[in-house]
């Protein structure tokens, strides 16, 4: 295996750069948001070579995440009390590191783990720090000129619509473009689940160990092409879903091999189940 090491040119925190950042009210945390463990959620996105000057792209990077945090002002702040989120002018930590090898070379022969290299902080663990950032950011730098930008959000404010939301306004800037965007409505969460003050303690031990339970984990990647999707999609037709989604067709054959798996090493077949989460802002807006 080939090795990928990375070296940390710079460390430096980047925070909103208007100055209305300081008037901000405090935002409250939902019901929900209270009982997520402070766990960070990774995204890693490469980029070919566009620019031979990554001080350009550097400083590109910087400047749009601050007018990015000027509407996405949560990320920007720090959990108190694990009630609401407050003073952000805190800012997000942001690394830049040097990798020796080319984005391509690395793509190719990469191992799962080594993909931690890209990340400014160890994905899905369970962080004791309350106080710690909401979102942290490491650009790698190849020796090709390519970059991986590397994004841990807290899952306390961030899901797959809040983390895509974060995503587009800060590109969307990054590319010069400035439309009317507004931070989204998510302070009506808190309206419609109003907060616990004090919540539970027993509760949050139940959920921490829902999602930190003991046990050895692997993380492995399966790529499905076109036509064995397409395979998947006709093999799961049946009379109650005729036109499954892609989704759950790849989903349900990796829930049926997994049950085929732990029947051959345990001799018996057990109870399983398979979760999806769902966004639920559809629902929330037909009551507000």
């Amino acid at each position: 295996m080939m090795k990928f090491e990375a070296q940390i040119l710079s460390e430096e925190i980047i925070r909103p750069s208007s100055p209305e950042i300081h008037q901000k009210e405090p935002f409250k945390l939902c019901v929900f948001d209270q009982l997520t463990p402070t766990t960070y959620v990774p995204v890693i996105v490469f980029y070919a070579r566009t620019d031979n000057n990554t001080t350009n792209i550097l400083t590109q990077l910087k400047k749009s995440l601050s007018e990015a945090l000027n509407i996405l002002y949560p990320f920007s702040g720090r959990i108190f009390s694990n009630m609401f989120l407050h003073d952000f002018d805190a800012g997000v930590p942001f690394l830049s590191v040097r990798i020796g090898c080319r984005l391509s070379e690395f793509l190719r022969h990469h191992q799962i783990e080594t993909l931690n290299n890209l990340l400014p902080c160890p994905p899905f663990c369970k962080e004791s720090n309350h106080q710690g950032p909401l979102l942290v950011c490491q650009v790698t730098m190849f020796a090709c000129g390519g970059i991986a930008l590397g994004i841990c959000a807290s899952h306390k404010i961030t899901d797959a619509k809040t983390g895509f939301i974060l995503g587009f306004v800060w590109s969307t800037i990054c590319q010069g473009y400035h439309p009317e965007i507004r931070f989204p409505a998510l302070s009506k969460a808190s309206l419609i689940f109003p907060p616990k003050n004090p919540m539970p303690k027993n509760y949050i031990i139940m959920m921490e160990n829902l999602w930190f339970t003991e046990g050895n984990f692997i993380t492995r990647t399966f790529v499905f092409n076109e036509e064995a999707i397409a395979v998947l999609k006709d093999m799961a037709k049946g009379e109650v879903e005729t036109t499954p989604t892609r989704t759950e067709a790849v989903s349900g054959f990796i829930w049926k091999c997994s049950m085929a798996a732990s029947r051959a090493i345990q001799g018996t077949s057990k109870p399983s189940i398979v979760v999806q989460a769902v966004n639920m802002r559809p629902k929330g807006k037909l009551t507000t």
